[in-house]
């Protein structure tokens, strides 16, 4: 399989062109040659494969249909929209997406399948799930043309997590080779052998919301361009010699470091507190809490902290909201350094 008979059949067939479909179905078969050795893979000469792909409705914005239907954009009427509902192309070709990973979700999907319709060997379903991680990873790299934080392929691949990143030269190395030596496409043996490297040292730690949270996402109909965006924090962070360690915050650019580590400290008091609460969630009689609190306004909860009974999951409460709240304000100082838009404005809320 090579890039130029994927593209021949796209054009025989007059659709566009989708580097991530290609690259995805190049990398996974390349992967399943290596796995299944040449001669069998040579003996799937000359057969075919039809390959559907349907996007969950969540990953695309509905308000333009919902228009056209004459219905009010509303929840109740976005549950009536027609499942795997075809996407609309906006004026200038694209899509409208959500912003929930669509693209990751995609390649991990396609590669899933595929390795899962091969019979690619694995030792359990832990071990095919990493196959396809680590595959996955190698692919959206490729189609992105970088390595980017790779937590919507963790997402995709294990569900809620707190995620920290693989060290980037596991794929690096092997794009930098391919760069220079295969002509821009991965050999099966050295994709085989960075899907299966020892060196994958990504941690992920399980997460869940407590039972009585609903998460809720806006439909903004279009957000930020998330490449364009990382490439402007990327050259933000190397300009200012961001490190990860707090104890090289003194270097040049040590505002730049200092909001970077403010912004890490935000987001791991958010998870920690949700754990808290899943754990508060847990004790009897707080469900019905759940149900009183979810009754009041967030100046009413504040009012609430130092009652008995109800002052942990109350206090809690409080808390995951100002560490929300705080991460979102570092986020807008960090989109005004690099003069480009993370979070889009949101006037103060008081409840």
């Amino acid at each position: 399989m090579t890039s130029s008979s994927i593209q021949d059949s796209q054009d025989n067939r007059k659709y566009a062109n989708n580097t991530y479909i290609e690259t995805t179905l190049i990398c996974a078969f390349s992967y399943v040659q290596s796995s299944m050795g040449s001669d069998q893979f040579r003996s799937l000469r000359g057969s075919f494969v039809n390959i559907d792909l349907e996007a969950d409705n969540d990953f695309y914005s509905q308000i333009n249909y919902l228009k056209k239907q004459g219905l009010p954009v509303t929840y109740s009427n976005l549950q009536k929209v027609p499942r795997f509902n075809p996407c609309e192309r906006n004026p200038s070709g694209g899509v409208n997406k959500t912003g929930m990973g669509s693209s990751a979700a995609l390649i991990t999907s396609l590669v899933g399948g595929i390795l899962d319709f091969c019979c690619v060997d694995s030792s359990s379903w832990s071990d095919f799930t990493k196959i396809v991680h680590n595959t996955a990873q190698c692919c959206h790299s490729y189609a992105q043309g970088k390595i980017g934080s790779g937590f919507d392929v963790s997402a995709a691949c294990y569900s809620s997590h707190v995620y920290t990143r693989f060290s980037p030269t596991i794929i690096s190395d092997l794009i930098n080779k391919v760069t220079t030596e295969k002509g821009g496409l991965p050999s099966p043996k050295d994709l085989y052998d960075c899907v299966h490297s020892e060196a994958w040292d990504q941690t992920m730690k399980s997460i869940k919301l407590f039972g009585a949270c609903r998460l809720i996402t806006g439909d903004v109909c279009g957000g930020s361009d998330t490449p364009s965006m990382a490439r402007k924090v990327l050259k933000w962070q190397k300009e200012n010699e961001i490190r990860s360690s707090v104890d090289q915050a003194g270097k040049i650019g040590a505002g730049a470091a200092t909001l970077w580590e403010r912004l890490i400290d935000a987001n791991n008091s958010v998870t920690k507190t949700i754990s808290d609460l899943c754990v508060l969630g847990d004790k009897p009689g707080a469900e019905e809490l759940f149900s009183d609190l979810a009754t009041l306004t967030f100046g009413q909860w504040e009012k609430l902290c130092g009652d008995d009974g109800e002052d942990c999951i109350a206090s809690s409460l409080c808390s995951l909201r100002a560490h929300f709240m705080k991460a979102r304000k570092i986020l807008k100082e960090v989109s005004g350094s690099i003069h480009f838009t993370i979070k889009p404005f949101l006037p103060a809320l008081s409840h």
